[in-house]
């Protein structure tokens, strides 16, 4: 944007600038609920085959943000995994947040074993099981929606 002004049109500059300032605020909006939108169709179909586990209502905030989660209670050991058997130490493709555990460190330590059982509030039953390897479906989806935000934010500032 080039403004051009002197003393006698400062008035007029400073309503063009405001103008344009609201307008970029509209679009800034606009990639906001566009990546936040279209991250969560990509998290909901990185996740459909792993049973109890929703991606959450997108809530949308005004204040530059866009928000997407998953809901559920084996949330965490799918997107990380669990046990030595499939986890090395690191294995994790991203930075875990603050309170993730390592593997084998959370709750009764069982996971440092190469199998362990446990009772299975969902099927009823004591299980075996040796873990399984992390499905990181968040952090798949942050990567491919970050591919995808320069074009989205292009679109949007192009129109």
């Amino acid at each position: 944007m080039k403004i051009t002004c002197n003393i006698n049109t400062i008035g007029d500059a400073v309503k063009a600038l405001k103008k344009y300032r609201k307008g970029f605020d509209k679009n800034v909006n606009k990639v906001i609920k566009t990546l936040t939108m279209l991250g969560y169709k990509i998290a909901v179909k990185q996740v459909a085959e792993y049973d109890g586990i929703t991606i959450g209502t997108i809530m949308y905030v005004e204040e530059n943000k866009g928000v997407i989660f998953a809901n559920g209670p084996y949330v965490a050991f799918v997107e990380f995994g669990t046990g030595v058997t499939y986890n090395d130490p690191g294995s994790y493709p991203g930075k875990k947040p603050d309170g993730i555990a390592e593997i084998g460190e959370y709750g009764q330590g069982k996971g440092k074993q190469p199998y362990w059982v446990y009772f299975s509030e969902m099927h009823g039953k004591v299980m075996a099981t040796a873990g399984m390897p992390a499905h990181p479906f968040m952090y798949n989806t942050l990567q491919e929606l970050g591919e995808k935000a320069a074009q989205v934010a292009k679109e949007v500032f192009k129109a």
